[in-house]
């Protein structure tokens, strides 16, 4: 994307939402959103099936890197950051 021009801000999966989220979706509290979670959704990420969590977690990684790089744009630090996330 970035050599056609445009800039990139952020990386999301339309699978990723919060509960926050969830709730203004389904039009319910945020607090009937979080109990039904606690009694259904699995206890611990042990519970889920391995490569969801690997997509999740890659997803979320790459978002915080690139929101990291354009949060520092035009930064004089930036270029420590890109060592660092190189390192």
């Amino acid at each position: 994307m970035e050599a056609a021009g445009l800039i990139v801000g952020s990386v999301r999966s339309e699978d990723l939402v919060t509960l926050k989220e969830i709730a203004a979706r389904t039009r319910r509290s945020y607090e009937s959103v979080r109990p039904w979670f606690a009694l259904h959704a699995p206890a611990s990420p042990v519970d889920q099936d391995p490569l969801t969590l690997e997509h999740d977690r890659l997803i979320a990684a790459a978002d915080h890197l690139v929101r990291a790089r354009a949060l520092m744009r035009g930064d004089h630090l930036a270029d420590g950051l890109t060592a660092l996330v190189s390192a």
